[in-house]
């Protein structure tokens, strides 16, 4: 996985998602940076697609989806996304509905992707 890969490396994979974009972070020293870099962009034009990996990422979203429901903050910031932007994608919570992550299946994450992870969506930072 790319997250052992990274991990062999000395470094450390993290993600998260918001209402504006989905950020994926290696930490790493900077001799290692090159792997890093060509470890990520792998992951996101090659990501695996297979049942193993999509009952993961379904896991994942209803994991966070579950700690969702259960932070003030972020269930009144719903309600008011909900409300001001009615009928947009805003209105949706980021980490989704668990009935509509069930209904998601390989061949649905693999267009999203496809759509959506493209050069002229990506930013790449260096720090």
């Amino acid at each position: 996985s790319t997250a052992q890969s990274v991990k062999n490396i000395g470094g450390e994979l993290t993600g998260s998602t918001g209402r504006e974009s989905t950020t994926y972070t290696i930490s790493c020293l900077k001799d290692n940076l090159p792997q890093a870099v060509t470890l990520l962009s792998e992951a996101l034009q090659n990501g695996p697609t297979d049942k193993a990996v999509e009952d993961a990422r379904q896991d994942i979203v209803k994991q966070k989806r579950a700690l969702w429901d259960v932070v003030n903050e972020d269930i009144m910031m719903d309600y008011f996304y909900s409300a001001a932007y009615q009928g947009s994608g805003y209105a949706l919570a980021p980490t989704g509905e668990i009935k509509s992550v069930k209904a998601l299946g390989a061949s649905d994450l693999e267009a999203f992707k496809n759509q959506y992870y493209v050069a002229r969506n990506s930013v790449v930072s260096v720090v």
